[in-house]
């Protein structure tokens, strides 16, 4: 059965539950209404019937609407890049360059970002979380978003999107007129 299938499905359903309960809740007031000491019982019966149709329908309804593609998980550089942290520090300390205008500004810091793995082992949706400024953020961003082949998360049997923070330093020794960067870790 085909997802399109299903929808409608589930909103023929809705359209039956929904009937039903307008024919059942009009019915029992109109009757209550008049003859209380009679359909009293009647009433309380349809009552529960309604109550029992509803929680089906809305359990059917929520097994239905999520989708593996829209589930997302959390991760860790630690679990998700492959070779763990230490790779990843190393893949940082090859490909970060420093900006210029942070050495100029005599600016040091530390960004960290939150981003997407989807599926494939693509990198999506980069956002600064924590923002060191003089152009570091930009280069943060660049880098890994430049960053190949992270490993999704597997939930049952399927890859999933994940969630994962990474933190990247910037340090300087202007003394010495140098400056480096290493990856930093997020518990």
């Amino acid at each position: 059965m085909g997802s399109t299938q299903l929808s409608r499905g589930v909103q023929s359903l809705e359209t039956m539950v929904s009937g039903l309960c307008c024919y059942l809740i009009g019915s029992c007031y109109s009757f209550l209404t008049y003859f209380p000491e009679i359909y009293y019982p009647c009433f309380m019966k349809n009552v529960i019937v309604l109550v029992f149709l509803v929680s089906i329908f809305y359990k059917a309804n929520a097994q239905n609407s999520i989708s593996v593609a829209d589930t997302i998980v959390t991760g860790s550089v630690e679990k998700n890049y492959p070779g763990g942290f230490k790779a990843f520090n190393i893949y940082v300390e090859k490909n970060a360059r420093p900006p210029v205008i942070a050495y100029e500004n005599r600016k040091v810091g530390t960004t960290y970002v939150s981003f997407i793995i989807e599926p494939d082992g693509s990198i999506s949706n980069i956002y600064t979380i924590l923002a060191a400024g003089s152009g570091m953020d930009e280069e943060v961003i660049r880098v890994i978003n430049d960053s190949k082949s992270w490993l999704p998360t597997k939930l049952d049997n399927k890859l999933v999107r994940t969630f994962c923070r990474a933190g990247v330093q910037f340090f300087a020794d202007f003394d010495k007129k140098s400056m480096w960067v290493e990856a930093k870790q997020i518990d």
